[in-house]
């Protein structure tokens, strides 16, 4: 779904998008009185982003704490939590989503109009597609369905696009979301890596068979860390027998996903034609425009180009990325973006910067000596981290001490070499490190 799947040319594109981007920047400046104060603040107006050289030298407009105080200014002045970005009027507002307020108030990142709503069910429409899916198939909902973008705008998605949905959300638990899978054998399987990974645990426990006796052909998987990382993938697929699909779709119709080969590069985007994304890379520390070219690290900023709820503008949502301009090996010709981890779960021991996706990584080619659940814990609030730092790591039930205490070493052996900083390993039992009702299992434990 890039620019030849679009039936446009890469100029024509890019016509398209200059004015839609035109357009939604109109928009913002009209009905929000926080992207007006920010854009005049930058010394621009919607006239002047004539070029896209224009719009790339636009500021950072928002991010998750300027998104908090918009909604408790909202809150306080117009009696509602929506932002003061809010563009649409709040009866308008068919759907919200949000995130889980661990550290405080929720914020509700995700709002829909039922024209956005439409352009979801767009967007899923092309990932479905993307994975072989075809309307009339089978799909088991694994992802939570509380307040987050992948419950209710993804399930409404699956059925306008007329797929048989089995709604079991990750709240069903693992046990229930089996026995749904033997009953109704779905071809999709949708849920967290961690969801993915725990049920092929469970399955001889609940069902007295392995996860590759239900029938499910494709998996797709979103919400954090994990199914791109290659050991995880191979562990998944060959367990399953399925493709897996990592992701990111649902917010302000962007729709990237991950082909089927095993020498892919990052997530493809589908949806160029509504969002900015990877074309737009600043650097992580002071936010300057970077030049988008192959291999390319940075901060990507998010931009829609048509929502209408509440439209995200220069939005930093803290993913540090490596960007991908040359063709796929599987042919796609578009912008692909492979995470690296985001900037406020990085830590910093003695000078060198740690991602918890990249120790993930390390800890799941341990597999099957250990689950591949672990725990970066913080005694002191971030970025700083104290050497060695603590990794909790689950190791196998069958192992031995001999076999415990060599796991240890080889753990920490191999995180130096990799990551090039100490870890302390400590290895806790299976089923210590608990996967949350949403299907998740942190990577970050703060004990401070």
């Amino acid at each position: 779904m890039h620019a030849q799947a679009l039936s446009l040319s890469p100029d024509a594109l890019h016509e398209l998008r200059m004015r839609k981007l035109q357009k939604q920047i109109a928009y913002c400046w009209e009905r929000s009185p926080l992207y007006r104060a920010s854009l005049q603040a930058a010394g621009a107006q919607p006239g002047d982003i004539r070029e896209w050289s224009d719009f790339r030298c636009l500021p950072v407009l928002m991010n998750k704490q300027i998104e908090r105080e918009s909604q408790e200014e909202s809150q306080a002045k117009l009696g509602h939590p929506l932002g003061m970005h809010l563009c649409a009027d709040p009866a308008d507002v068919a759907c919200i989503c949000g995130t889980s307020g661990s550290t405080g108030q929720p914020t509700f990142t995700y709002l829909y109009t039922r024209e956005d709503l439409k352009d979801v069910r767009m967007l899923w429409g092309r990932m479905l597609a993307w994975m072989g899916m075809k309307p009339g198939e089978r799909v088991l909902h694994g992802f939570g369905m509380s307040m987050w973008a992948m419950g209710a705008p993804l399930t409404s998605a699956l059925l306008d696009n007329g797929y048989n949905l089995i709604p079991a959300g990750a709240e069903a638990g693992a046990e229930r979301m089996l026995k749904f899978a033997e009953l109704f054998r779905p071809r999709l399987l949708m849920g967290t890596p961690s969801l993915v990974e725990h049920l092929i645990e469970r399955a001889p426990q609940v069902l007295g068979k392995p996860v590759s006796e239900l029938g499910i052909e494709r998996i797709y998987c979103s919400g954090e860390p994990g199914a791109s990382i290659p050991a995880v993938r191979k562990r998944v697929q060959d367990a399953y027998g399925a493709q897996l699909f990592d992701g990111m779709g649902g917010g302000w119709a962007r729709a990237a996903i991950s082909c089927a080969g095993e020498h892919s590069h990052g997530l493809h985007e589908l949806t160029p034609d509504y969002m900015i994304w990877g074309d737009d890379l600043v650097d992580p520390q002071t936010h300057a425009p970077m030049e988008v070219t192959e291999g390319a690290i940075g901060k990507v900023l998010t931009t829609a180009l048509e929502h209408r709820a509440r439209p995200v503008l220069k939005y930093d949502t803290g993913d540090v990325a490596q960007v991908y301009t040359a063709r796929c090996e599987c042919g796609f010709e578009g912008r692909r973006v492979r995470i690296i981890g985001r900037a406020d779960d990085m830590v910093i021991v003695r000078g060198v910067n740690v991602y918890p996706a990249a120790v993930r990584s390390v800890v799941a080619s341990f597999v099957p000596r250990c689950t591949g659940m672990m725990r970066i814990v913080l005694k002191e609030p971030p970025p700083r981290a104290a050497s060695p730092l603590d990794i909790k790591v689950e190791h196998d039930a069958a192992l031995g001490e001999g076999e415990l205490i060599a796991l240890k070493e080889e753990l920490a052996t191999e995180i130096r070499s990799r990551l090039r900083f100490t870890a302390n390993v400590l290895l806790v039992k299976p089923g210590e490190l608990k996967v949350t009702d949403k299907g998740k299992s942190p990577l970050v434990e703060r004990a401070y």
